[in-house]
């Protein structure tokens, strides 16, 4: 049985990821700074991990595995509203993570990386040797901690695969996990609470989705064939929808649900146009997965109403 390592366990795509893991039967050590009472109740049989990624604990851990999944670089709210400590927590963390590979002969390491490195509003085709156009620090730390995982994988013969996925969604594996500003997510609760959909623009700009499902597909199948050397793959799916679509979609999944009508509102008719685009990516195809035809938007929104409704009735 190998063992893995998930840095960044508590959060939406690493608590998902370990319960996947468990029951594609991996041993998973799950690592974070601290965790919620219900990720150690729904992935109970990981053995959890407390440490700060910035300190020199986590580099003096010593501990076996075959592979480090890293998951810790901060998300676009983090560096929204704290931007000194996510840069510090993107290069410094990234460094400490890669040093304590080192101290336990950990030669394999999957860094969750994002495609808004290519930029916010994709055209075209965007492929691995595609320009880095960062628009935001949130792509721009990716890219800091990307460099650093490059050059330890050059200079100290480390294994490492860089994952840029499009816009990942899911079930939250608890309610105790705040990422409701992802799409679809934000628009379930606005429609559960308030009966609309709040748009901030036109919602003409097109975006890929993938599910928590087949990320973690991916992951399995890179754990169990990992390459040799520094790599980078882009991760998508065949579901490419403008964000008025999505709003529809989950407008009309909660009507269907609830019997009651959810409004969309526009703020903006801007922009007028949708980007077109297409992610390709050379070397996914050594990876394929299931592409579990029951792991789409519309079943995941359906779970997400499901788990606002355990919320609303305080089971949860």
């Amino acid at each position: 049985m190998k063992r893995i390592i998930v840095i960044g366990a508590n959060g939406f795509i690493g608590s998902y990821l370990c319960d996947y893991l468990l029951k594609v039967g991996f041993e998973v050590i799950a690592v974070s700074r601290k965790f919620f009472q219900n990720t150690k109740i729904e992935n109970r049989k990981c053995r959890f991990i407390e440490i700060d990624i910035l300190s020199e604990k986590l580099i003096n851990l010593e501990i076996t595995a075959d592979a480090i999944i890293d998951l810790a670089a901060p998300n676009d709210i983090f560096t929204k509203t704290k931007p000194k400590e996510a840069m510090n927590l993107a290069v410094f963390g990234t460094k400490n993570i890669m040093e304590f590979a080192l101290k336990n002969n950990i030669k394999n390491v999957i860094f969750f990386s994002t495609l808004q490195v290519y930029g916010s509003e994709l055209k075209g085709t965007i492929d691995e040797n595609s320009k880095l156009i960062p628009e935001n620090e949130y792509a721009l730390n990716h890219i800091f901690s990307e460099e650093y995982i490059k050059m330890y994988s050059r200079n100290y013969e480390l294994n490492s695969v860089v994952l840029r996925p499009s816009n990942i969604y899911g079930r939250f594996t608890h309610l105790g996990i705040d990422r409701w500003s992802l799409v679809p997510a934000c628009f379930c609760k606005e429609a559960f609470y308030e009966n609309r959909i709040t748009l901030l623009s036109s919602g003409n700009q097109k975006r890929n989705f993938i599910s928590l499902e087949c990320v973690s597909e991916y992951c399995e199948a890179i754990l169990n064939n990992f390459p040799q050397g520094f790599n980078i793959l882009n991760i998508a799916s065949s579901e490419y929808l403008k964000i008025i679509e999505v709003a529809e979609i989950v407008k009309k999944i909660y009507e269907s649900l609830y019997d009651k009508e959810v409004i969309i509102r526009k703020k903006s008719e801007l922009p007028v146009e949708t980007n077109n685009f297409f992610i390709k990516s050379a070397n996914l195809d050594k990876y394929k997965t299931n592409n579990k035809p029951n792991y789409n938007l519309n079943t995941e929104i359906k779970e997400i109403f499901k788990k606002l409704e355990v919320a609303k009735n305080g089971a949860e």
